[in-house]
């Protein structure tokens, strides 16, 4: 089976670009900060992050503004993939963040979030090129906000066996955020060929875990160990900007180097009915799931590391199954409901889902029908590393895996079809790859389509890891370049 959209790691890696590095520094000790952050993948440069953080006026009040902007440019089966990305935060003299601008930008299309950051609330601009939609956050009462999800400089005097917890605005899931930051321990590193003593700190979020090295002397960041074996080091401005000398030789691209090795050849023909897997490597457990088609058989760990045993069965639905629309249970709302990126109530949406739903009642030979106009209808475009709303796939109809999902998510939920989407991993070229698809719910199970197979029938292969909205997908960056799979029967 060959997929017609590149997987999900282009995406993960904004995740991982949005733990930004910048420090939140105090207001009685805000010199001026410009600092750069070659990335590797090994030894392979892979783009850069500058953050500049200075006192300004915003608002005609004083404030501190920080600027992050990250480069990267990777090759993804094939193709070239640049995305770059650009924040902008004012935070109040108590470091509290009051207003966010964030820009991503690939493949020529950019999105755009503008957040105005209130005691009760945050006010949420969306603007891409198919229009702009807006979304209230509530703030919790008590909650103490961080500009951005490092946060490790909180100010000065931190020492080993501080925790500090904090919630941070995340410009692509249009949410808050939960941030632990742990310092660990004190450690010696080699930096520029010399002995640096240095503050181990650890970061957690939802999408991603870093271990920061920040130096004693100044306060900085020397070295950040992210996920996926990716790792950001503190250089000069033309260093980090640089690229590669001429006689190095980069790894394999990066979709084959971060895809989990199957340990046996598994036939690539879409129609594998029977997988007996044993996930290995996963963090917690909220990325075992279980439902009608996947069972979890064990729970356990492996040299430290927990581990799933699942069983997928793949079956074909019968449409004479179906429920009929419309769909009258309030526990589904929320599934046909608009959400961040699956813009359903848009008219635009709503007037290609008349069209190709039509007249029909039966609930999955409607998704059916709009499965397979998105198939006919999108074009793949692997250069594409970002989240667009459904709207925006709409208008020129080509992308990547989420971009298939998203937008068959907002034509179904239109048509007043439950449907949530899946992030998981899929059989590709022998190994397994990350992929979105979706499920719809068909009156007594949720049913998994995959607009970007010719066929409509969702084999054993498909493995999934997150189900809900697409900002869910995000929580994948903590396992890429993490796992392993043992293979322990098919048919």
């Amino acid at each position: 089976m060959m997929l017609r959209a590149r997987p999900l790691f282009c995406l993960l890696l904004t995740a991982l670009l949005l733990q930004s590095p910048g420090r939140t520094l105090a207001a009685e000790t805000t010199p001026a900060l410009d600092l750069w952050l070659g990335m590797y993948l090994g030894k392979l440069k892979i783009g850069y992050t500058n953050i500049r953080q200075n006192r300004e006026e915003f608002r005609g009040a004083p404030a501190i503004r920080t600027e992050s902007s990250s480069r990267t440019e990777l090759t993804v089966l094939g193709q070239t993939m640049v995305q770059q990305i650009r924040t902008v935060v004012y935070s109040d003299l108590t470091t509290r963040p009051v207003y966010e601008e964030f820009e991503m930008s690939s493949g020529g299309k950019t999105t755009r979030v503008i957040a105005d950051i209130g005691r009760d609330s945050i006010q949420c601009r969306l603007v891409t090129a198919s229009g702009e939609s807006r979304r209230t956050i509530p703030i919790p009462p008590g909650t103490e906000l961080a500009g951005d999800a490092y946060m490790t400089a909180l100010d000065s005097g931190l020492k080993v066996g501080d925790v500090f917890q904090r919630k941070s605005f995340n410009p692509l899931t249009l949410a808050l955020d939960d941030i632990t930051v742990r310092v660990d321990r004190k450690e010696t590193i080699e930096f520029e060929g010399k002995p640096v003593e240095t503050l181990v700190i650890l970061t957690k979020t939802p999408m991603a875990e870093l271990t920061t090295y920040q130096s004693l002397e100044d306060g900085q960041a020397l070295r950040i160990d992210a996920a996926m074996g990716i790792t950001m080091l503190r250089e000069p401005r033309d260093k980090a900007m640089g690229i590669q000398p001429a006689e190095y030789r980069p790894p394999q691209d990066f979709a084959i180097l971060t895809s989990v090795r199957s340990n046996v050849d598994l036939p690539s023909t879409g129609k594998l009915r029977r997988l007996h897997i044993r996930l290995i490597g996963l963090p917690d457990d909220v990325f075992v799931l279980e439902d009608s088609r996947q069972r979890v058989l064990e729970r356990g760990e492996t040299d430290g590391a927990k581990t799933a045993t699942l069983l997928i069965r793949a079956e074909a639905f019968d449409p004479g199954r179906s429920a009929e629309l419309p769909v009258e249970d309030e526990s589904l709302l929320r599934w046909m409901s608009a959400a961040p990126y699956v813009d359903s109530d848009a008219i635009a949406i709503r007037r290609k889902a008349r069209d190709i739903v039509r007249d029909e009642k039966n609930i999955f030979r409607a998704a059916l029908a709009i499965r397979d106009w998105v198939h006919r209808a999108m074009a793949p475009r692997g250069e594409m590393g970002i989240l667009r709303p459904a709207t925006d796939v709409l208008k020129d109809l080509a992308g990547v895996c989420r971009d298939y999902s998203v937008l068959f998510a907002a034509l179904a939920r239109a048509s007043g079809i439950p449907c949530r989407i899946v992030g998981g991993l899929v059989l590709n070229r022998g190994d397994f790859y990350y992929h979105a698809w979706n499920e719809v719910w068909t009156g007594e199970q949720w049913v998994p389509l995959d607009c970007t197979t010719p066929d409509a029938f969702v084999d054993a292969t498909h493995i999934k890891l997150t189900e809900g909205e697409a900002t869910e997908m995000f929580r994948m960056g903590r396992i890429i370049g993490q796992l392993k799979a043992e293979v322990l029967a098919f048919e």
